[in-house]
This record gives structure tokens, sequence and C-alpha cells, in this order.
């Protein structure tokens, strides 16, 4: 049979309009990552003044918790943009299972279902295929866009969808464990990680801000907990036993490794999640206000300033010119100390009635 647009439309779990529809979802994502990332989430995220500590809260993200580390921050900027684009694409991808996870049956339903895992598989086929362009024909900045760890993860990631969503949307179409399967894989996991790409943005030095991060890590924790612990080893039981049942070993086989696959991945974001709720719980905010914090080191900063370029000559020692600062300091403090004085006597004098203590009398 031919390929036509309604078997496209529909999903048909044929192999040529599955292989069609891969290669069309690869064209698509691939177009979206790109044109997404430079053109909205680079200029947008430049513009911010968060920029600087997002992009170094994603580099120790990527390094503590997935062992990859860039040579640039650079690189960093870039990939972490390009991930918002996945994210959407995860997102995407889980929202069309939904009908299909909430128990609706039909062909539209069973459709939508199809084509939001094959937005997986197409990611995962443009990503492999861009990775191994970059690799081949990128010199030195292609290999700096993927150190040996990120690839080894991303070929464990891509395992399952390359592997195992064509052959499930041929012979379980309709299957409702397997369509929510790929909804707590993309959907769940898009929501977690926006969460915690939120909270890199924050500025927890303020009550506001380790206040939201705490919210953050929390939602984080327990959307991983849910989708990817408890609810993907009951999901991920019950499709193992579907593939044992058909009498299928290939399938059962391929299934029970692609499971065994995501499990590790599904550990390396758990464990993450717990440390950054671990960590940012047990933070308790200061009631000292960061902006007396700043005005005081602006202070002392400007001393130093001052000292070093008016009243230190080029050739004294270091000990003198430490000293120098020191004296520096001390006579703001005294400046500081003689303006609380004043401002205590022009209270006085406009209170009459309120009279500096007297010390003890003289004995007669």
């Amino acid at each position: 049979m031919a390929i036509n647009l309604k078997g496209l439309l529909l999903c048909e779990p044929r192999l040529e309009t599955q292989l069609a529809l891969l290669v069309i979802h690869a064209l698509f994502w691939n177009q979206w990552i790109v044109l997404s990332s430079k053109r909205i989430f680079e200029p947008w995220i430049d513009s911010k003044p968060w920029k600087d500590r997002w992009v170094q809260i994603n580099r120790r993200t990527f390094k503590n918790s997935f062992f990859v580390e860039f040579k640039s921050e650079a690189e960093v900027f870039t990939f972490a943009c390009a991930f918002i684009g996945i994210l959407i694409q995860h997102a995407v991808g889980g929202f069309l299972c939904i009908p299909s996870a909430m128990g609706y049956v039909g062909a539209v339903v069973w459709a939508m279902a199809g084509h939001g895992a094959l937005c997986e598989a197409g990611w995962e086929l443009q990503d492999l295929a861009v990775r191994a362009w970059q690799l081949s024909f990128g010199g030195e900045d292609g290999k700096a866009k993927n150190p040996v760890a990120l690839v080894i993860i991303m070929c464990i990631h891509h395992a399952m969808g390359l592997c195992m969503i064509i052959p499930m949307n041929i012979y379980h179409f309709s299957n409702a464990s397997y369509h929510e399967f790929v909804f707590l894989l993309q959907f769940a996991a898009a929501v977690a990680m926006s969460a915690g790409n939120y909270g890199s943005t924050l500025d927890i030095e303020t009550a506001s801000g380790l206040f939201q991060m705490k919210i953050s890590c929390t939602v984080t924790l327990l959307v991983m907990t849910y989708s990817r612990v408890v609810r993907y080893a009951m999901v991920g039981y019950s499709l193992a036993s579907s593939l044992y049942e058909d009498d299928s070993p290939m399938m059962f086989c391929t299934g029970c490794l692609v499971l065994g696959l995501m499990g590790i991945m599904n550990t390396l974001m758990f464990v993450d999640a717990i440390g950054k709720f671990a960590k940012f719980m047990a933070m308790h905010y200061t009631e000292t206000k960061a902006e007396d914090l700043r005005d005081a080191a602006a202070a002392i900063n400007g001393v130093f300033r001052r000292q070093s370029t008016t009243h230190i000559p080029f050739f004294m020692t270091k000990s003198q010119k430490e000293w120098a600062k020191v004296r520096g300091a001390v006579k703001v403090m005294g400046a500081l100390h003689g303006s609380q004085k004043k401002l205590q006597q022009g209270a006085r004098e406009q209170t009459p009635g309120l009279e500096e203590p007297s010390g003890p009398k003289k004995m007669q």
C-alpha cells in the first residue's frame, strides 16, 4: 500500500507509514530546536540579568549529575538554550498522549498518542545524526560540543525511542499502558526540568528567591519520584508482561534492555533532584538586608580604592599599603560614629524636654 496523507495523519500502524513519519518528525524538530534556540532563547536569555547565574548552575548540573563537562561557558550557554527547545518538544509529545493515558479510546486518540511517541523518536534520530556529523566533520569545535560523557548518555537515552517506538506503534498501537509510559517520560519530565530550569534563574540571596527555589526543588522531586520511579516501575512491569505474553522473544528482550537503560537515566535524574532538594531546603535566609551588605561592601571598596590610588605612593611596601587601607577603614568608621552623634544631638535640640543623662553627683 502507498503512503497517503490520511495514513500519515492517523499514524497508521504500518512500517512504511511509521518510517515516513519518523523522518518527518526528525526534520521538523531539528528545525524547531535550531531556529528557536538561535532566534528566541539565546537572544532572550542573553538580555536577562540572571544569565551568568543560569549558565553557571547549568554547568554545575551537567558536570555533577551527568558527568558532562564543557570546555567553555559559551558551549554551556548554547547547549542549555537548545535544551529549552528540547523540553518543549517533550511537552508536546507528552501532551498528545494524555487522552489515551486517561482512558479514552478511538482512532484519533491512538493516532495522537502515536504522533506523541514519534515526537520523541524523531528528535532522537535527528540528534544522533547531528552529533555524528559534528564529530565526523566539525573538527575541534564539533568535538567540543560533544564531550564523551554527553555522547554516551545521549546514546543510552535514545535507545528507547529508536529501538521500541516504531515496533510498539505497529504492534501495540492501542495499548494505553504504552501511551502512559510515553507520557511519563516526556510530559512529566518536561514539567520537572522546566521547574529546575526556572530555579536556575533565581537569586537565592533574597528571601523571595530562596523561597521560590525551595518550591521549584519540591515540584521537581515530587514529579521525578512519581514519573521516573514509582509509576515508571509499575507501567514498565505492565509493558514487559504484555511483551512476554505476545510470545515474541525479540520484542521482550529488547524491551527489557531498553527499560534497564532508561532506568539508569532515571536514577541520575532522581539523584540530582534529591541532591538539590536537600541542599536548598537546608538553607535559611538571614534577616540582614542584602542592600545593607552591598552598601557596606561598596563603602569599604571605595575606601580601599581611594587609598590605593591617591594616598598610597607607588613605592610603598606591601605592609605599608595594607596598613594604610586599615587606617582608611578606621577613618570611615569614625566618620560614621560622628554622624550618629550629630543625629542624636539634633534630636535633643528639637526636643527641649530631652536631656542627656548626667553622671553620679559629686559629694558636697
